[in-house]
């Protein structure tokens, strides 16, 4: 092709690179093919081009604003007086007014916050509908997904695990570590550890529930503790230690310590003495010769209750005879019969 001297002259300089720095100015060319043509063209027109940002805030999809920065969105046109918020995400706490000291990693992660605060949301979509809740801590895909939807409601929740916590709305002070643990919560003041732990619940409260499907009686259960793999809890301000294939409970390492409890149930049959009673029965465990005397007591089933009785008392009810003048039936000698024996009557 035929090479103008204007295109030639564009070449004449020199023809190594440069062994000094060289100061890039507004006022510099670079040789540029437009459609055929060689041109050259101010570094101007390049920077326009490729872009000018030296730093994150002159990127169209990051922001630094009042000590908070956000890589993935620019939520400007929402931003108002909101500070020390940490964003990470394409929809990352994107329609944030005014909330404040908030962390959010991964798509959705609080994207609908705008005035809640101090919240932690690492996962895509954890804590995705809150906008109000405050001072919660999500972390793992969809946790508290829906926490805080409504106005001032949702706060001092922790969910950790994949939909833990995932249809609380207005439940506050709850904490659900394991996949779908408290899952369908929307109540308050529940704990539960382990994989779908707590499942059961929706209007709940008070309940703790530890072990991999650890579950109340209802799920309106109130104040259940729960302990054990798939143990069900058995009804309200009742605590089960073991699922139903356990066999025995130690209450200490070496089956030494006290316990201490208002009732005892023994094969489903309950035990009604009281403590007085129960003290009667603490005693030695083996056979001994002991001499009786008057102030010693007996155990007795008095129509239905237990009870002490005196040993004179029991003397009484059976008779105290120690020779055959102290029966009723029987005597021997006597004024008119010298050295005789009688036995059936008295005479």
């Amino acid at each position: 092709s035929d090479v103008t001297s204007t295109e030639l002259s564009m070449l004449d300089g020199g023809t190594s690179a440069s062994l000094t720095s060289t100061t890039v100015v507004d006022a510099d060319r670079l040789i540029l093919n437009d459609d055929g043509t060689m041109k050259q063209i101010a570094v101007t027109d390049l920077n326009t081009y490729l872009g000018s940002a030296t730093k994150l805030d002159d990127l169209s999809d990051a922001m630094i604003e009042s000590n908070s920065m956000y890589i993935g969105n620019d939520p400007a046109s929402t931003t108002s007086t909101a500070e020390y918020n940490v964003a990470v995400g394409t929809t990352a706490l994107d329609a944030i007014t005014n909330g404040d000291n908030n962390v959010a990693v991964g798509y959705n992660a609080l994207t609908d916050n705008t005035t809640g605060s101090l919240n932690i949301a690492i996962g895509m979509n954890a804590m995705q509908r809150t906008t109000t809740g405050s001072q919660n801590i999500a972390i793992g895909d969809q946790a508290l997904r829906n926490t805080g939807e409504t106005s001032n409601a949702g706060s001092y929740n922790v969910g950790v695990g994949t939909i833990v916590l995932g249809d609380n709305v207005t439940g506050a002070r709850n904490t659900g570590v394991g996949h779908s643990s408290l899952r369908s919560t929307t109540a308050s003041y529940n704990t539960a550890l382990g994989y779908s732990a707590g499942e059961k619940i929706t209007t709940g409260t008070y309940n703790v529930l530890l072990g991999y499907l650890a579950d109340p009686s209802a799920n309106n259960a109130s104040n259940q503790i729960v302990i054990g793999a798939n143990a069900t809890g058995q009804g309200d301000n009742y605590a089960v230690i073991g699922n139903a294939d356990v066999t025995r409970l130690y209450a200490a390492q070496d089956a030494g310590a006290t316990l201490y409890a208002a009732g005892l149930n023994l094969g489903n049959t309950a035990v009604t003495s009281t403590a007085t009673e129960l003290n009667i029965v603490d005693g030695g465990t083996s056979a001994t010769t002991t001499t009786v005397v008057d102030a010693d007591r007996l155990i007795l089933n008095d129509d239905g209750t237990m009870k002490q009785i005196a040993v004179t008392d029991l003397n009484t009810y059976l008779g105290s005879a120690t020779s055959i003048d102290g029966l009723s039936d029987a005597k021997s000698e006597g004024d008119n019969f010298t050295g005789s024996l009688l036995i059936g009557h008295e005479t």
